[in-house]
């Protein structure tokens, strides 16, 4: 009698395991629009100021294998890359919504200044003071890349679990081959829109090495913070960039 009491126990104890499991495994997204670059903001359009943008499910493991792929999402309108914070910033799928990803921070590259024109195969951070961009000359054009850290909530039981995930863009046209012309062309300066095509992918990460990855954005944050003049028209991004659109 004991002992089928303990299995029985036992059995119970695995089977609430496994309803109050953490998400895990990697979500491989795409843009189903051309997203639009400024230096301290990235509209995932399409169009302007319509709401959250489209997005579809190109690879998926572990939790996340439960979203087909091909199926589509959500991905919010605007990320300010200077705030560094988004709430529902992915959500998948469209339908019936599972996964929903918080942004926390944004982390910034390893890399040294764009002042000095990076040859190809190297890479440079756009802006140390204002935006952490990561540039990579390449041959035929130049790669966007920006990272993000923050929570992903799974809808079904509420479960949560950090993450950190890698958007890239990438510019391979006439007069936006190198770094110097794409900079000139988000500069805040500059009025025209750079758009392009973009894809992420988002992990899921221990506890441990999430604690090390926003102390270290946080830095980032604060460094570029710091730097930053506090003018009010610097905290306007949106208007500035889509009244040139």
């Amino acid at each position: 009698m004991r002992r089928t009491s303990m299995a029985a126990t036992m059995m119970s104890l695995g089977v609430a395991t496994l309803a109050s499991a953490t998400p895990i495994g990697t979500l491989d997204i795409a843009g189903l629009g051309d997203a639009q670059l400024h230096l301290q903001l990235i509209d995932f359009g399409p169009g302007i100021g319509l709401g959250p943008s489209p997005l579809v499910v190109t690879g998926a493991d572990g939790s996340f294998a439960s979203v087909a792929l091909g199926s589509t999402g959500t991905i919010a309108d605007y990320l300010d890359v200077g705030a560094g914070t988004s709430d529902s910033f992915v959500v998948v799928p469209s339908t019936s919504p599972r996964f929903v990803f918080d942004v926390q921070v944004i982390t910034y590259g390893d890399a040294p200044s764009c002042a000095v024109p990076p040859a190809v195969g190297e890479s440079c951070w756009a802006s140390p003071s204002q935006s952490p961009l990561l540039m990579t000359q390449h041959a035929d054009g130049v790669e966007v890349a920006f990272g993000v850290a923050g929570t992903v909530t799974d809808l079904l039981d509420g479960s949560t679990a950090p993450y950190k995930g890698l958007f890239t863009l990438n510019f391979a046209r006439e007069r936006l081959d190198t770094v110097p012309e794409l900079l000139a062309g988000i500069s805040p300066s500059s009025r025209n829109a750079v758009t392009s095509s973009w894809s992420a992918q988002l992990t899921v990460v221990p506890e441990s090495e999430t604690a090390t990855l926003l102390g270290v954005a946080m830095v980032g944050v604060a460094v570029g913070r710091r730097r930053r003049r506090p003018s009010s028209a610097s905290r306007r991004h949106t208007p500035s960039v889509t009244s040139a659109r």
